[in-house]
């Protein structure tokens, strides 16, 4: 070695050190941060590296499935195919998997009978008792609809399928890969 300088293999072993490290802090000063809101604060790629050393750090992925797998989901739902094993179909994706994702985003697609939905009889008696997660697409302008008003999450989210939640006088929007946002309903 030469003037200190390390192998390769050690300089990596320094910076995953420091990594972990700095992340060991960001746990400590954030304890309610998940995986996805750390990745969104630090603007930082889905790699398995990543995933590794923030699971050391004692942060944990808010979900499951991979943002891939959500997305894939997400399009073919979109697409308007509803049946579950369709979906799997579809997307590319184990049916065990499918059903996960919709149980836990409370998507009732599946469980009502031919021509009724599980949350009313039509879309009038049900615009208030709406399922618990939509799904929807942002427009181009990064725009999208819900419940007849207008919400804008910016140019950068256009295109980008994602799924909406109320929560109280909010509305969650979760765009996979992206994390959640949270927008005051209007």
């Amino acid at each position: 070695m030469r003037g200190g300088a390390g192998t390769t293999r050690e300089n990596w072993r320094t910076l995953q050190r420091l990594a972990a490290l700095h992340l060991s802090t960001l746990r400590r000063e954030h304890p309610d941060w998940d995986l996805e809101t750390l990745q969104r604060h630090l603007n930082l790629p889905t790699t398995k590296l990543l995933a590794e050393l923030a699971k050391e750090a004692g942060f944990e992925g808010s979900r499951a499935l991979f943002s891939r797998q959500e997305n894939k989901i997400l399009r073919a739902m979109l697409q308007g195919i509803l049946c579950p094993e369709r979906i799997a179909m579809q997307a590319r994706v184990s049916l065990e998997a499918v059903k996960k994702f919709l149980s836990e985003n409370q998507f009732p697609y599946g469980s009502g009978t031919y021509g009724q939905v599980p949350w009313g009889g039509t879309a009038k008696e049900a615009l208030d008792e709406l399922p618990l997660s939509q799904p929807r697409r942002v427009s181009r302008k990064g725009q999208f609809s819900y419940k007849g008003r207008l919400y804008s999450l910016g140019a950068s989210y256009a295109g980008s399928p994602c799924w909406i939640r109320e929560a109280g006088e909010r509305l969650l929007i979760h765009c996979p890969g992206r994390g959640t946002l949270t927008l005051r309903k209007r």
